[in-house]
């Protein structure tokens, strides 16, 4: 039966679980239904070039055995699996030919796979064709970190050539105006709709830019660990900032 909620929304895959197998479990107990409203499932990966690397912002990936389990779940249920590099921090190295032919060999192997969407933060790189041109099936979305809040920045990141453009939650008001365009242009629009950020939130890009960085995996601690005075704890100081630097938390 035809649902009106069918093949909308699209879901980060765990990629932080210990187990290989508890997404793929989970998603076999829960509702038929459940699993046809899922557009598709994403999940992170990293390319690593020499002293480079351009992956998820969010600084997890899937395991080999999760990424098995991903490419079981799209044949059987037939979820759409998408893989993610929308890393705030876009290498300029990538435009160089080299490195470019690598980052090609990296996404051909999921390409090869079956992966037909992958998220691109990397305008610049879009730009260049080189990758619609190598994957001419694959649906390539933009972030919802460009922050598209306009039909004009709609139509802008369509000319790149995005085919599913992701707008900033706060287009959610004015959607009807761009709805016409993306008909038009034949092009999907996503919506995002839960985000653990509060809307325009201060550190939201500082988060995101460190969140994958070497240095801070080099701690052994995650962003929260390390920074625990930001999001939901943004208006205080850490007592371990008082105590090491002498600054008192502000009221």
């Amino acid at each position: 039966m035809r649902h009106p909620y069918n093949k909308k929304f699209s879901i980060a895959h765990w990629d932080n679980l210990d187990s290989d197998d508890f997404f793929i479990n989970s998603l076999a107990n829960s509702s038929e239904q459940y699993r046809k409203e899922i557009y598709d499932l994403y999940f992170g990966s990293t390319f690593v070039d020499d002293t480079i690397q351009y992956g998820n912002t969010m600084g997890t990936n899937a395991t080999p055995g999760q990424y098995k389990n991903l490419l079981k779940i799209q044949d059987k249920y037939n979820v759409p699996i998408s893989l993610t590099l929308n890393e705030m921090n876009r290498p300029f190295q990538l435009l160089q030919p080299a490195i470019l032919k690598n980052l090609i060999k990296f996404i051909k192997k999921y390409y090869d796979d079956g992966v037909r969407s992958c998220t691109i933060s990397h305008v610049h790189l879009m730009r260049t064709g080189a990758l619609q041109s190598k994957f001419p099936d694959m649906q390539w979305k933009n972030t919802v970190n460009h922050g598209i809040k306009s039909t004009q920045e709609f139509i802008n990141y369509v000319k790149l050539g995005y085919n599913v453009v992701q707008l900033d939650r706060d287009f959610n008001r004015n959607f009807k105006r761009v709805s016409k365009e993306a008909d038009r242009l034949k092009i999907k629009t996503c919506l995002l709709i839960k985000e653990g950020c509060m809307p325009e939130c201060p550190f939201k890009v500082e988060h995101d830019c460190w969140q994958s960085s070497k240095d801070l995996k080099d701690t052994g601690k995650n962003y929260w660990q390390t920074v625990d005075f930001t999001c939901g704890h943004w208006n205080k100081v850490s007592s371990d900032y008082e105590k090491d630097v002498g600054v008192t938390n502000p009221r």
